[in-house]
């Protein structure tokens, strides 16, 4: 068993990590892990990213992020060694790192460089998946890099409009999440008190890219589909809250979310939530008790 665990290991590499979690060497490994775990195949990197991935799944106060890190780290040591290497399990293995270290840009960037060095033959869309999900990783995880995350978003953009026809609803979901992304940077710390022209910029940039979104939807989805719904509850969010408040538009959004709801007889929280909005909106609660403005309107 020793023997296994201390075959093909970069202790430069992960010494530090072990350190930290309080492991002094590998041959400790065998009396911190489950039971039903010890037989783990310490050599295989397709066993040890699976074991990483589960500690991964349970990554809570009992499983600390460098312990799932120093898993992610020796499968990604293995499977450097392999010939040919599997590129697309090590962007996953980085960003799944990153994402355990708090956001360490180092593997972030080990990510990224991985998607800007696959070639022709690993096809537009892949190249386009991993931007999105480093745009994703960007806005949820990396102290909400507006930037950075734009600039993804844009790079799997212009990658899919290459690729696919112009009503495909991969395309309308990257417009849905750059207009989400200018939305949300307003109440992020990025901006502490937005300019009356950064506020108007964010706002319209949101809608317009909604406004793609919303047609190639019209076009591809059902009538009653859910994801239709969802894009009507932003336009409410939106509506109700962007620089110019609309409220009968807010209004019309409401109604179409709450008929497409009607129909499919989705969850109660959803409908009754849109219920409950619209009547206070029709009553005149809403605007009753929310009296306050934005802080550029007059």
């Amino acid at each position: 068993m020793k023997a296994a665990l201390n075959s093909s290991i970069d202790l430069d590499t992960f010494d530090r990590f072990l350190y930290d979690i309080g492991i002094s060497s590998w041959s400790d490994i065998q009396y911190v892990l489950p039971p039903k775990q010890q037989q783990l195949d310490l050599n295989n990197a397709k066993s040890v990213c699976a074991y990483a991935d589960k500690l991964f799944r349970h990554h809570d106060d009992s499983v600390a992020g460098m312990e799932v890190a120093t898993w992610y780290l020796k499968a990604i040591d293995l499977e450097g060694k392999l010939q040919p290497m599997n590129y697309l399990n090590l962007f996953k293995m980085h960003l799944k790192v990153a994402e355990c270290l708090e956001n360490d840009k180092i593997y972030y960037d080990k990510a990224k460089n991985i998607v800007t060095n696959l070639t022709e033959e690993n096809g537009p869309l892949q190249t386009a998946r991993l931007y999105f999900k480093l745009a994703q990783h960007c806005s949820l995880y990396s102290d909400r890099d507006h930037g950075e995350a734009l600039n993804c978003y844009l790079a799997c953009l212009h990658t899919q409009q290459e690729a696919l026809p112009e009503n495909d609803l991969n395309i309308a979901l990257t417009y849905k999440q750059i207009a989400t992304l200018h939305n949300d940077h307003l109440s992020s710390h990025e901006i502490r008190e937005p300019s009356f022209s950064e506020y108007l910029a964010y706002t319209s940039i949101a809608e317009f890219f909604m406004g793609k979104c919303l047609p190639i939807q019209l076009k591809t989805l059902p009538a009653t589909h859910p994801e239709l719904a969802k894009t009507y509850f932003w336009f409410r969010s939106f509506y109700l809250s962007a620089f110019q408040r609309n409220i009968a538009l807010a209004l019309e959004y409401f109604e179409k979310a709450i008929n497409i709801f009607q129909t499919i007889t989705l969850g109660s929280r959803w409908h009754s939530r849109a219920i409950r909005h619209v009547h206070d909106i029709k009553s005149g609660f809403y605007m009753a008790s929310q009296n306050y403005r934005t802080p550029y309107e007059n």
